[in-house]
């Protein structure tokens, strides 16, 4: 499964994360104002928040006017917000808009409870092709950092498994139980989700996907994030979801470091499902953190500078 991602990125130093959306939008690719094509996006503006957050899955499209003058739209929100939650987020979207992406006929808005994305080119769940983009923390692991992205591969690994093949929502959170916590590995949590229009197998070869090509860039790292249309995945040192965790991994504490395994593989470390602990409250890592568009490249150590 090839991902197509530009080459240049983008470096934001967010002073709190939570609320601030990551915008991208399309590159000569514009409307006129008062055409039909600002007409539809208007039109679906309208209508499309209150079709996503009284769906049970969260989850909308539209489309509207005809080819060439057609606009497709898609919001959808995390499988852990409410209704008015969901609604307020693809509104603000829509609000926001104007100052990130005026007058583009391709503009996608990610915020920590939704997604928002329309086009004058529909995107179907079996699409690869597209841009995605990863954010990761400065902060680091110095200790056994081997067994720690063991265990990262085996949250994210768990988290979509069952995100792919135990959620009518496809989504999933997961974390870190206290049999795999120690002094030298911060609690972990996980989130992950694909659009819920996808097949439980595609959706797993969506994440595999994103995990196999990101995972190296948070090496070592407390923070990743992996921000594409069709699904995405996330980790954190700090809770940031609501509700209690769908997934949980324990890890026997070793001395002995063990080799990590290929994040497309299933995990050796099993997890446990239907006894999650709840989740003290929803925070957001303040720590700096990069987004950038990400390219497989030989390690040049400059993610998030231009290449």
């Amino acid at each position: 499964m090839t991902l197509a991602a530009i080459v240049a990125a983008v470096v934001l130093l967010l002073p709190c994360a939570t609320g601030y959306p990551w915008a991208f939008c399309g590159e000569n690719n514009n409307f006129k104002a008062n055409s039909s094509y600002q007409s539809h996006l208007s039109l679906v503006a309208a209508t499309l928040p209150k079709n996503a957050s009284t769906s049970p899955d969260l989850f909308a499209t539209a489309v509207v006017g005809t080819i060439p003058r057609q606009l497709w739209a898609m919001g959808l929100c995390r499988g852990d917000v409410d209704g008015t939650a969901c609604f307020n987020c693809l509104t603000q979207a829509f609000r926001d808009l104007p100052n990130h992406c005026s007058y583009n006929k391709d503009a996608t808005m990610y915020y920590d409870p939704c997604m928002l994305h329309y086009s004058n080119n529909q995107l179907i769940p079996d699409d690869d092709s597209g841009d995605f983009y990863t954010i990761n923390s400065t902060a680091a692991v110095n200790s056994d950092p081997v067994g720690f992205n063991r265990l990262v591969a085996a949250l994210v690994n768990a988290t979509a498994d069952y995100a792919a093949h135990k959620s009518t929502r496809r989504f999933a959170t997961g974390e870190t139980t206290a049999g795999s916590v120690s002094e030298e590995f911060p609690k972990l949590y996980s989130l992950a989700q694909c659009t819920p229009d996808m097949k439980a197998a595609r959706c797993r070869e969506c994440l595999a996907a994103l995990i196999s090509q990101s995972l190296d860039a948070f090496q070592n790292l407390t923070l990743g994030r992996v921000l594409w249309i069709n699904c995405t995945y996330r980790y954190e040192a700090a809770p940031f979801f609501n509700g209690p965790a769908m997934v949980q991994i324990a890890v026997p504490s070793s001395s002995v470091p063990v080799p990590a395994p290929a994040p497309t593989l299933a995990p050796a470390i099993q997890p446990s499902y239907g006894t999650p602990a709840a989740v003290a409250g929803v925070g957001e890592s303040q720590s700096t953190v990069h987004i950038s568009s990400y390219l497989k490249v030989p390690d040049s150590g400059m993610l998030g500078s231009k290449f």
